[in-house]
């Protein structure tokens, strides 16, 4: 059976995916994911992601495609709605505590000043004055139509944190 070739317990089971990750050819953007999903506030969403992760930059409107990329995570993430959350509390748990020489190789400092860079560029490229043209300061937004892709979308979480 299948089942008897995985290992008894979650650790085990998860040292196994994050051995598999760093294996895949894809084991610098999977691991920069998990990093950044891993110290992260918030669950964010694939727009989101796409403005924290340089390598992504240029898919951003591809949702279909940036949801596959989740999946090359090797079953720590999910999508519920367009946002990444981890399956279990106990995968971020791991990744934090027993896999963090592999997810951050330099630490845990240089993911957050990475993610803080990648934020203000963001904004910067994003933020303008009346971005929604609202015309008129100190409207409601809830009564303005918002434009179809919304150019703020990517930035939320930069802005909030």
């Amino acid at each position: 059976m299948k089942l008897n070739a995985f290992p008894p317990g979650l650790d085990s089971l998860y040292k196994r995916i994050v051995e598999q990750i760093c294996n895949s050819d894809n084991a610098n953007l999977c691991k920069r994911i998990l990093a950044l999903i891993a110290i992260i506030y918030q669950p964010i969403t694939l727009k989101e992601l796409t403005s924290l992760v340089e390598m992504l930059k240029d898919i951003s409107s591809d949702l279909e495609s940036l949801g596959e990329i989740i999946g090359l995570c090797g079953s720590f993430l999910t999508i519920r709605e367009g946002t990444i959350y981890f399956v279990h509390q106990s995968a971020k748990d791991y990744l934090v505590k027993h896999a963090s020489a592999k997810i951050f190789p330099n630490e845990r400092t240089e993911e957050q000043q990475r993610i803080v860079s990648r934020s203000i560029e963001a904004m910067g490229k994003a933020l303008q004055r009346d971005v929604y043209s609202l015309q008129h300061p100190g409207c409601s937004i809830d009564k303005v139509e918002h434009p179809d892709p919304d150019p703020l979308a990517p930035i939320r979480y930069a802005c909030v944190y």
